[in-house]
């Protein structure tokens, strides 16, 4: 009885231990989406992701330009309340959007329009 227990235990571990094995090599992590802003602003802009509530600088973007950022270190960019804002360098108004909802390999477009209530995102 106590031979069938062990060999009953034995396996049971083992299938459960099989299940989390990955191979050497094997990147199961999404490739993380990239941000592009299309600067229409007749001046520059100063670009920032915002998660839980901390906004993070990007870069600035020059008028009528188009950059590309990376998220940056430490913020999650398939959290559940990523947003992206636009501050126009000497301007007291601000652009920010509403939530982002991203997957891995995203490009997420920013475009800043000249009245910046006309300003959009979307995710291709």
């Amino acid at each position: 009885m106590r031979v069938v227990r062990v060999l009953c235990l034995s396996a049971l571990l083992f299938a459960s231990a099989s299940g989390c094995f990955r191979t050497r090599g094997e990147d199961t992590s999404p490739e993380p989406p990239t941000i592009e802003v299309r600067n229409r602003y007749f001046g520059a802009v100063i670009v920032y992701v915002i998660s839980s509530g901390n906004a993070q600088r990007l870069g600035m973007v020059q008028s009528n330009r188009t950059e590309r950022f990376d998220f940056p270190v430490g913020v999650n960019p398939f959290g559940p309340d990523v947003r992206l804002a636009a501050d126009p360098v000497g301007d007291f108004e601000t652009y920010t959007s509403e939530t982002i909802a991203l997957s891995g390999g995203d490009v997420v477009v920013l475009t800043v329009e000249n009245a910046l209530r006309l300003s959009n995102v979307f995710v291709r």
